[in-house]
């Protein structure tokens, strides 16, 4: 029997689990592997059921120790190919669903693992905890040209990996906007909220800047992303699945041109419009 290693941040963590659910959808009973992201504890950890109203009981989580995240990282680094099925990122791959190798490595950080169960997708990824402040403000911008802005500054300027995406970027996107939406009111998420408001002063818009979810309650930023009606995302998983919650029918979602720096593998959905970066 599989099993899937989760990784990475809160963003990371649905795509494995959407590729979880997809997997079930094929009659396939994968587990749960959570040792590297106990081992090396990401952000704030495997946080599924914390944040969504998953049930923790009903998983079948394996490797949730400190032992179990060294022997999957051994597994991972000596045995590779033997015993491990790794995505190749940007690329589809259907075998990932009927492969027989223990181990099932990778972000999948594709909308096609999922695109046939969204419905069951959307309701797993049900919201709880959320507070009546955040409930305020999520209707207050259900009801008006609300558009999420993503920025991502942080540890994607520490390493030559990631590539933060331009101020370039964030303006040919808020111009998009602008042309698309009427009297937009943009609220911006952001790690550095000081540039941020710095930034946006000087593109002379209507923005306020939401600052109020920090530490554990950093997810409530991906609830209210998804209560907005429009959207310019970073090059990010959280404001991927931010934009992708929201239900706004007629939503226009401004994303990046290019993911990873020097890489061409792309990540957005076709109907969402890709600005330069």
């Amino acid at each position: 029997m599989s099993q899937i290693i989760f990784t990475g941040g809160l963003g990371n963590q649905m795509f494995e689990y959407a590729l979880y659910l997809g997997m079930l959808h094929r009659g396939r009973k994968p587990k749960i592997n959570t040792g590297i992201i106990t081992r090396h504890k990401t952000h704030n950890g495997f946080e599924l059921c914390d944040v969504f109203n998953i049930d923790r009981a009903s998983l079948d989580i394996v490797n949730s120790g400190r032992v179990g995240g060294d022997l999957t990282l051994l597994a991972q680094r000596c045995l590779k190919g033997l015993c491990c099925y790794f995505e190749d990122q940007g690329v589809y791959s259907e075998e990932v669903f009927s492969t027989s190798k223990a181990l099932i490595s990778g972000f999948w950080q594709n909308e096609r693992y999922f695109s046939d169960i969204s419905d069951e997708v959307r309701k797993a990824f049900t919201f709880r905890g959320i507070d009546q402040r955040n409930q305020l403000l999520g209707d207050e911008m259900s009801g008006c040209n609300s558009v999420s802005v993503h920025i991502r500054r942080g540890d994607y300027l520490m390493y030559d990996y990631f590539q933060a995406c331009t101020p370039e970027y964030y303006r040919r996107a808020i111009e998009f906007i602008i042309s698309r939406v009427e009297k937009p009111l943009f609220f911006v998420f952001s790690d550095d909220l000081a540039w941020s408001g710095k930034f946006m002063e000087e593109c002379g818009v209507e923005y306020r800047l939401v600052d109020h979810n920090r530490g554990k309650d950093s997810y409530k930023d991906m609830y209210l992303m998804s209560r907005c009606r429009h959207y310019i995302i970073a090059n990010s998983s959280f404001s991927w699945w931010g934009a992708w919650l929201g239900e706004d029918e007629g939503k226009t979602v401004a994303c990046p041109s290019e993911w990873f720096k020097g890489k061409t593998n792309y990540k957005c959905p076709a109907g969402w419009v890709r600005i330069k970066v």
